[in-house]
């Protein structure tokens, strides 16, 4: 299973690609796209990409005064949820989405994986780490060019563990890409990567 945030659809900077069906095409996954942003014929959001078809749900988080709106993209599958976000990188606006996207995590029934660009180290997940989610091995992960800040996370729900983290250069953003294995807190393990 695969999180993107910042995925464009049309978007003119872009020269108007469908980036999600793009990766689908090149992986042979499955994406869907949840457009954060809509002008037109122009989207712009956060994908799941993922190996198995799954169930999908897409919940804009409320807008915070003028900040540009998030969501989060939640994907059911047989025997987890998976939700991908991208937050705010102002602390203003930040803070009332964790609260926002903490309320929609505690509605999840079963094992539940948070994977997103939520902009803020771990000391700022607040009302996320308070439902049970938590993280692995920290790894810094922005800037790209140099990284000394852990921006993007992978978290766990009661049930599953975050075991191993690592990053991967990139140049095709100003994050790493963050690879991460989830394990069964019983010790079986998830097949798949976040």
């Amino acid at each position: 299973m695969v999180a993107l945030q910042e995925v464009d659809c049309g978007m003119e900077r872009s020269g108007r690609a469908d980036q999600a069906a793009r990766i689908g095409e090149l992986t042979g996954l499955h994406v869907v796209h949840g457009p954060t942003l809509v002008q037109g014929e122009e989207r712009f959001g956060v994908a799941i990409a993922t190996r198995d078809v799954a169930t999908v749900d897409f919940e804009l988080l409320p807008r915070v005064a003028e900040h540009r709106r998030h969501g989060v993209l939640l994907a059911r599958m047989r025997d987890r949820t998976v939700a991908a976000t991208h937050l705010s990188s102002r602390a203003s606006a930040r803070v009332h989405e964790i609260e926002s996207l903490a309320a929609l995590m505690a509605r999840v029934e079963g094992p539940l994986v948070l994977a997103g660009d939520l902009n803020c180290s771990r000391a700022g997940l607040g009302a996320l780490s308070a439902l049970g989610l938590r993280g692995g091995p920290a790894r810094p992960s922005w800037p790209s060019y140099l990284p000394v800040r852990r921006l993007d996370h992978v978290l766990a729900g009661p049930g599953l563990r975050v075991e191993r983290t690592r990053v991967v250069p990139s140049l095709a953003s100003d994050h790493l890409c963050v690879v991460a294995h989830v394990g069964w807190e019983a010790g079986d393990y998830d097949s798949g990567s976040t």
